[in-house]
């Protein structure tokens, strides 16, 4: 954290243009503390509901799109409500992009995401699909989820089976909507700015918010 406020401090910024990027700086940092602190929580959770969901990964992945985009807002001198709509659009596309994580954490084609796909699977990650699963599941699919996730020990059948009960219980389209859903409240957010965003630069958001959600690594 200090080495990023000295970036700030060190940077010869005017002085109210330096203290809006330093308060913006240390709120990402403590928020992202708190999304830490929630996810651990959730995780002994099992009511844990889509909500609490979006909530802890605003803070613990969004709040880093949403407070750079306002950093670098808060340089262009950007009005009240162009800030308000980058700050939407960062949550929104942060959140997305986290959802598409999720999936790619279990559906995912390993030698595209350069990672195991069975990972989320075998640590009992709580991601959106495993919330929508138990929250839509019927009690045989949510006792399968009970007795497999987390079992790092768990064969390569067994994983299938999770996935088959995320697809089946509905937990994988629920997913796959939420996280559309986020990417259009997100890009729509930019048209709320007043002045209108220069068509370039909010071109290059729409952009990409594409390539960051739609993303098969």
């Amino acid at each position: 954290m200090n080495l990023g406020s000295m970036a700030i401090t060190e940077s010869k910024l005017d002085p109210d243009i330096g203290i809006a990027c330093l308060v913006n700086y240390q709120k990402s940092f403590s928020e992202l503390v708190e999304g830490v602190l929630l996810e651990m929580t959730m995780v002994q959770d099992p009511k844990a509901t889509p909500e609490m969901y979006l909530e802890m990964i605003r803070l613990k992945t969004a709040v880093l799109l949403e407070k750079s985009l306002l950093i670098g807002g808060s340089m262009a001198r950007g009005s009240k409500s162009q800030m308000k709509a980058l700050s939407e659009y960062g949550v929104k596309i942060g959140q997305a992009f986290q959802i598409q994580d999720d999936i790619l954490g279990s559906f995912g084609d390993e030698s595209v995401t350069g990672k195991a796909s069975d990972g989320d699977i075998r640590e009992g990650k709580k991601t959106m699909l495993v919330i929508e699963a138990l929250r839509l599941g019927t009690a045989e699919q949510k006792e399968i989820l009970s007795k497999l996730l987390g079992n790092d020990k768990i064969t390569d059948e067994a994983v299938e089976k999770v996935r088959a009960t995320f697809r089946e219980a509905g937990a994988l389209e629920s997913a796959d909507k939420i996280m559309s859903r986020l990417l259009h409240e997100g890009q729509t957010a930019l048209d709320k700015a007043n002045p209108p965003f220069k068509e370039p630069y909010k071109q290059f958001l729409l952009d990409m918010s594409e390539f960051l959600v739609k993303r098969d690594y």
